[in-house]
């Protein structure tokens, strides 16, 4: 039926096996006016599939369902979304506001069939009428700006690295927690940058020298929140209870995640550093909490059991992460070349190389 679809849609479409290449990332359900009576009530699937420069010559779009394909690279098709000149159709919009935030991981998902257990994304009424930016669209831009930058993606790799375990849990469910996770910690990242005084993220200007301090102070807020509660749809499936511990224990992690990030706010402004013992708590709850989080909210669709075994050595992992991201921070050329040398010092942060540097002089000095 792929093949067939595609044919009709792309005269001339010689890509071989694309049915076995296409990956369904979600069905997007949507509504269209007709005269103020709705002509138009679907559920479309989403898929995502990647071509070579080679397979892009071979298309060729029926002008009479296509009208013309135009291939953009990651900023220009953010560009023209963020463009209050540019008129795009409601429905293509929807679309773009679902598969921006999965775009990073989305090479990452298996090309399987379509299913029923495929995350459902309900965006309304995408009449024409609705064509100009409206209120979420401008909300979302510092953050979609952000996105556009892929990350590492780590805390999807922890999701799936969950599921290789816990085989209890769907494939659908482990995509909208990924998801769910890379939002949140996007969302830490407006944040964080404000709070640190930083100038570049992922190579970058920072979101909020583009579109302003309060604008994505909001935005990051909004995504905090619109994550969280965004689970009593996504996890319809489950009992209310559950989906009620979900959104509890993602609200919790969020409140322990400030904590730490306030004390390092604290030692950084009022130049004390931190003892070794100190650094590794607030580290756990500002690094580790988000990484445990992967286990604990898959532990609700899968097996709390397995999810009490994993989430502490997901926190070990955060460590781990977190203490190598101090030292590249100091001694990676690499890391420089996007973040600068020493980007902790310059923000008056305290990295742990740092911190074992001066117990070490302390212990100098009392001998």
């Amino acid at each position: 039926w792929v093949d067939i679809r595609l044919q009709d849609e792309f005269k001339g479409w010689k890509l071989d096996n694309v049915a076995h290449r296409l990956k369904p990332v979600g069905k997007l359900v949507y509504e269209a006016r007709s005269d103020h009576k709705y002509g138009e009530k679907e559920i479309d699937t989403l898929y995502f599939l990647e071509v070579t420069e080679e397979e892009k010559r071979l298309i060729k779009t029926n002008p009479d369902e296509i009208e013309a394909v135009q291939w953009v690279s990651d900023n220009e098709l953010n560009a023209l979304f963020e463009s209050d000149r540019t008129l795009i159709t409601p429905w293509f919009r929807a679309i773009y506001n679902v598969l921006r935030p999965l775009y990073p991981t989305m090479k990452k998902f298996p090309a399987v069939a379509p299913n029923d257990d495929l995350p459902v994304h309900r965006v309304g009424d995408v009449s024409y009428a609705k064509a100009n930016p409206d209120f979420d669209h401008l909300l979302q831009l510092p953050f979609s700006y952000l996105c556009s930058n892929s990350g590492k993606a780590i805390r999807t790799m922890l999701c799936q690295a969950y599921a290789e375990i816990d085989k209890s849990i769907s494939p659908a469910d482990t995509k909208t927690i990924a998801a769910l996770v890379e939002k949140i910690h996007a969302a830490s990242l407006l944040h964080d940058d404000i709070e640190d005084k930083s100038t570049s993220r992922r190579g970058a200007p920072c979101a909020h020298l583009i579109y302003g301090v309060a604008r994505t102070i909001n935005t990051g807020a909004y995504n905090y929140l619109d994550g969280a509660l965004s689970l009593d749809k996504s996890m319809a499936h489950f009992d209310e209870l559950t989906r009620y511990k979900m959104i509890t224990s993602t609200l919790s992690m969020l409140c322990t995640l400030h904590r730490a990030q306030g004390a390092d706010i604290s030692w950084g402004e009022n130049g004390n550093c931190p003892t070794r013992e100190d650094y590794l708590e607030m580290i756990d709850g500002k690094t580790c909490a988000l990484f445990q989080h992967c286990a604990t909210l898959s532990g609700f669709c899968g097996s709390q059991d397995v999810a009490a075994k994993i989430a502490p050595q997901f926190g070990e992992f955060g460590r781990f992460f977190q203490i190598r991201d101090d030292f590249a921070n100091l001694c990676d050329p690499v890391y420089w070349e996007s973040k600068g040398f020493y980007e902790d010092g310059d923000e008056g942060k305290y990295g742990y190389p740092i911190i074992l540097f001066f117990e070490a002089e302390l212990v100098a000095a009392d001998k």
